[in-house]
């Protein structure tokens, strides 16, 4: 999102920060693993400090998809799924407490995953999806220029069906085209 809005052609946002798994602390060169207390913390204070006006979660679906599932059951070292999952809970449930800072300060997020990721079946999710200023809207990437990246298929439309979680219902009637 960061780069998009870099590029110019929405001129009405501002680029933020990026705290993310494929994004380095510039400090330590170390990306941004919110299983981490020293991350969580560091970015907690930043966050803070910039009071964002919308902030953006699409952390990594790997962990929570049926594909992850099915590799684990065929894995000689079963046990390491089980950390990256651990790990991963752990980075969902402190992007939710900074979703929840957001609505407590009148600000706005967004969480991105994809619709049939398990990720929304955590406590945490279901405790922000009951909160009355947030809904739950889908789309289909489809509508949105998203195409297979590689292959034979490399430029088709690809459906993955994705979920907003969002305390905007404007963004929510923009954002919910359907294949």
């Amino acid at each position: 999102v960061t780069a998009e809005i870099k590029r110019g052609r929405h001129p009405h946002f501002v680029p933020g920060f990026a705290f993310d798994l494929t994004v380095n602390d510039p400090d330590d060169g170390q990306p941004w693993d919110f299983s981490k207390k020293s991350k969580q913390e560091k970015a907690r204070r930043i966050f803070r400090e910039q009071r964002p006006y919308m902030l953006i979660g699409s952390p990594e679906c790997k962990e929570f998809s049926t594909l992850h599932a099915l590799n684990k059951a065929k894995s000689s070292d079963p046990a390491a799924y089980d950390r990256a999952k651990r790990r991963a809970k752990k980075h969902i449930e402190f992007v939710v407490e900074m979703y929840e800072e957001q609505v407590a300060e009148g600000h706005y997020f967004l969480h991105e995953h994809p619709s049939r990721a398990t990720s929304w079946q955590m406590d945490c999710m279901q405790n922000l999806m009951r909160h009355p200023e947030v809904t739950l809207g889908h789309a289909d990437q489809c509508q949105y220029g998203a195409g297979a990246q590689r292959g034979a298929a490399k430029g088709l439309p690809i459906l993955k069906p994705t979920g907003f979680l969002i305390n905007s219902m404007s963004f929510i009637h923009a954002r919910s085209k359907r294949c």
